[in-house]
């Protein structure tokens, strides 16, 4: 994102996985292959997949990514390094959290843009740093302590959150709001699909009724 105030400069952000506390994506995944983990990252099982995608639809960060040039596609995601489960059904062995590491991004980053913890303590650190320079950040406020109920990829910024790609959100989580549209859907699928086939089925009893006449 472009700093309007300073010709030349930008401002970089890591697009990735904003692990919701309460994750619409889990919340619109039907069949349970967007999960929360007990450690807080949101991880995917491939195995259950079949490729709806409203994951990718509820997500109002759009980060979930479908294969389309695959010929076995599955959604990609980041999962905080906390492992995937393959299509065979077993976790890979990337699985950095239960190792006692954090993300491997975390790591590599050479300037220490990028820091690892728990919750609480990362939101500690980030208001003392907004409290250590006043006006430094944009609004002064951390960015996924309360949008959409909360993150745990949280955001300190100098530009507007908008101009580096994140969404305006309110405090409340999303599937509060989805959840009852969610889970009618499939209702509605099985509800039209029989609607279907009784006017088949009369269409047809009818059409056979009138060749006999």
């Amino acid at each position: 994102a472009e700093d309007p105030d300073a010709i030349g400069n930008f401002s970089f952000i890591k697009r990735n996985c904003m692990h919701c506390l309460d994750p619409a994506c889990v919340s619109a995944c039907t069949v349970g292959a967007m999960q929360k983990s007990p450690e807080g990252p949101v991880i995917y099982d491939a195995n259950r997949c079949f490729g709806c995608r409203y994951c990718m639809v509820a997500c109002p960060y759009d980060v979930p990514r479908y294969q389309w040039g695959s010929t076995t596609p599955l959604v990609q995601k980041c999962t905080f390094c906390s492992g995937y489960v393959q299509p065979e059904g077993v976790v890979d062995g990337k699985n950095r959290l239960a190792q006692g590491m954090g993300p491997a991004c975390v790591e590599a980053c050479p300037t220490g843009a990028l820091s690892w913890g728990p919750r609480e303590e990362i939101l500690e650190k980030a208001h003392t740093r907004v409290k250590a320079a006043p006006g430094k950040y944009y609004e002064d406020r951390v960015y996924g302590e309360h949008e959409a109920g909360g993150t745990l990829q949280l955001v300190l910024s100098h530009v507007p959150f908008a101009k580096l790609g994140l969404p305006t959100l309110g405090p409340q989580p999303l599937p509060s709001l989805t959840d009852p549209l969610n889970w009618a859907v499939p209702g509605i699928i099985l509800g039209v699909g029989g609607l279907m086939s009784a006017i088949y089925v009369t269409r047809s009893h009818a059409e056979h009724k009138g060749e006999e006449d």
